[in-house]
């Protein structure tokens, strides 16, 4: 009778989650301030071992692209590895609950050589400016940021040959 055995190994993938919110107060003043290619820049944040930012451009990012609100996030590597991580970037209500309409992610490998990730035409100024989400020259952003660390566990489970055929 031919030999069966099972081996298994099991993958475990673990995640750390961090929402960060970017309050601009004083959007028109951001705005007149800083030209086209400038940004302000957030504290460092921490997720999953590794420090980060976010970038927000009031009058875009990308000469292409001045009649919209750019945002990227920054990876600040430490050593080598490259980290895998989920975001999405959301223009907050009056709640501080995410708008559809305005939220972007997107999952990406981010490393030494690509270290930013985000949108230059995240949000059109006068589509913002024309809705309720801007109120008191405030506008609130945020950004959800998950890595995702894959643990291998390479513990084996070898179940030994079945010997049912000799009790029968």
């Amino acid at each position: 009778m031919a030999e069966h055995r099972t081996i298994s190994a099991a993958i475990v993938v673990e995640s750390d989650e961090v929402s960060y919110v970017l309050k601009v107060d004083g959007y028109s003043r951001a705005k007149a301030l800083l030209k086209n290619g400038e940004c302000m820049t957030s504290t460092r944040f921490g997720v999953g071992g590794h420090d980060w930012v976010v970038r927000y451009y009031p009058n875009g990012s990308r000469k292409s692209y001045p009649d919209f609100i750019s945002v990227y996030l920054f990876f600040e590597p430490v050593g080598v590895q490259d980290v895998k991580a989920k975001y999405t970037f959301s223009v907050l209500d009056l709640n501080g609950e995410p708008v559809p309409s305005y939220s972007r992610g997107h999952a990406n490998t981010f490393s030494r050589a690509v270290s930013s990730r985000g949108y230059q035409d995240f949000v059109k100024k006068v589509d913002l400016e024309g809705s309720a989400h801007l109120r008191d020259n405030c506008l609130s952003i945020r950004c959800d940021v998950t890595i995702m660390k894959e643990t291998h566990t390479d513990e084996q489970s070898r179940v030994p040959p079945s010997d049912l055929h000799r009790h029968l």
